[in-house]
């Protein structure tokens, strides 16, 4: 709605290449999202473990390759289309933006339009 009252042209499909790159991005964000949600499940089963001493070592793990999946994915993941950074630059930051924060290729584009059978 905004876009029409402001003018702005709305953003074209994305080509396949661009969708294959579109996909990787949504692939680094379920690694983030793993690494969340998997973490007191992971520190839980270490402690079932006999002979584990402290089962908080695999916790501080699980974190760090959590901190690593989190800047992998905020960093160093680049629009397909623009080649800038896709959550934004370092004053404006989005790690998990539905859309390129440069040129608003959207995450989850549209599927293209069918085309017609005869």
């Amino acid at each position: 709605m905004w876009d029409a009252l402001l003018g702005r042209d709305p953003v074209p499909l994305p080509t396949d290449e661009e969708r294959r790159e579109l996909r990787r991005i949504l692939g680094r964000r379920r690694l983030v999202w793993f690494w969340i949600v998997t973490v007191f499940p992971a520190v839980y089963l270490a402690s079932l473990i006999p002979g584990v001493d402290d089962p908080f070592k695999v916790g501080y793990v699980w974190m760090v390759g959590l901190f690593a999946a989190a800047v992998w994915n905020g960093f160093f993941t680049l629009c397909p289309r623009c080649g800038e950074q896709f959550t934004g630059r370092w004053y404006r930051r989005n790690p998990w933006a539905q859309s390129c924060m440069n040129c608003g290729l959207p995450l989850r584009p549209p599927s293209p339009p069918a085309k017609p059978s005869r």
